[in-house]
């Protein structure tokens, strides 16, 4: 025999209480004076959302048949979650060596570069096998161990809705690193933080809003065409602490291999292309 339904007055008492509960940490968290208190209450709380959502997320998954690795999942998941939250407040990695620096900064750059140039394939050859095109690229250039019996290039949803978007996050970082030349040459040091930034970068880029055209204001502002060479540039430091092969020339694959290891064998064609497909506006 099924058990009777809670009464409607035993459904408002639980959520009564719980939502007392909740509110009680959430506001000991922003309001204590005891440091150490706020920040473990905070993290609580974000722990316990990440777990429930991961948890469902992954529950979906797993009633539509799909692949995935719960527990992996949720494990990465907390793993990054506190991890986060551990580095901004300054408890765990505050300092480290250049190098190590500009692999964290310009790895995920290249991962979009990666899928850029698997969409560009992809269109110069729709017959391929994705899932082989897409082994080839990782494996050669961000030197991931090859899995071609798993579609994870498909995890960038903008590759089934938004074809030829994937580009743009590339080439974001190109013009980033440009306007960021643009102030250190203008200011001085980007690093060091300067008060002078946001009224001047107001006046010369912010304050016109949509009023011109993307690729025009940047002609504007920086003098010329948007180039990679800035980011080029900075990449080459990390170029300097590598053991590059002599007679190295340094393109853009160049210095996308050197953010993931000592091989600098990639040619720059491919990668050449990928900036070409989106920076001739600009």
């Amino acid at each position: 025999m099924d058990a009777a339904p809670p009464s409607k007055a035993k459904v408002f008492l639980r959520r009564l209480v719980s939502s007392v509960v909740l509110w009680t940490i959430v506001l000991f968290g922003l309001f204590s004076s005891n440091r150490l208190l706020s920040d473990f209450l905070f993290l609580t709380i974000i722990v316990v959302l990440a777990v429930t959502g991961l948890a469902e997320f992954y529950g979906l998954a797993q009633k539509r048949d799909l692949v995935c690795f719960k527990g992996w999942g949720m494990v990465g998941g907390l793993l990054l979650m506190i991890g986060t939250f551990l580095n901004l407040t300054g408890r765990l990695g505050t300092s480290g060596s250049p190098s190590a620096s500009l692999r964290n900064l310009y790895s995920g750059v290249m991962l979009d570069v990666a899928w850029a140039l698997f969409e560009i394939r992809m269109l110069h050859n729709p017959a391929a096998d994705p899932s082989a095109v897409w082994t080839e690229i990782t494996s050669r250039y961000l030197h991931v161990v090859p899995h071609p019996e798993y579609s994870w290039w498909a995890v960038r949803v903008q590759l089934m809705h938004s074809p030829g978007y994937m580009v743009n996050y590339g080439l974001g970082a190109v013009i980033t690193a440009d306007i960021r030349q643009r102030i250190r040459q203008s200011l001085g040091p980007f690093e060091t933080g300067d008060p002078r930034w946001y009224s001047w970068i107001s006046q010369r880029l912010l304050r016109v809003g949509g009023e011109f055209e993307t690729a025009a204001l940047l002609r504007q502002f920086l003098g010329r065409a948007v180039s990679p060479q800035a980011l080029i540039d900075d990449m080459r430091r990390l170029a300097r602490r590598s053991e590059a092969p002599a007679g190295f020339q340094f393109g853009f694959a160049g210095a996308v291999s050197i953010s993931w290891g000592n091989d600098l064998k990639a040619t720059s064609r491919d990668f050449d292309d990928v900036f070409l497909l989106g920076s001739v506006p600009y």
